[in-house]
């Protein structure tokens, strides 16, 4: 019997905020704190300096935009 199993018949497998998904997910941002402790990754710190210096993120969308608007180039 796998994960997929064990989720009912007529839910969303995998959807955040439910089960295992949001078990995982809120295991993610104590470590993420843990690790941070309550600033922004270094990732974040270098994206916001290049849009500071560039007026854009750096992202290479060479196939058109992201399908996830959260995961576009923000200006």
């Amino acid at each position: 019997m796998g994960l997929a199993d064990s989720v009912p018949p007529h839910s969303p497998p995998f959807a955040l905020g439910t089960g295992y998904v949001r078990d995982a997910h809120e295991r993610f941002e104590q470590m993420q704190e843990r690790i941070h402790g309550g600033e922004e990754p270094p990732s974040e710190r270098v994206m916001a300096q290049h849009r500071e210096l560039f007026g854009r993120e750096y992202r290479i969308e060479s196939e058109g935009e992201h399908p996830d608007v959260a995961s576009r180039e923000r200006s």
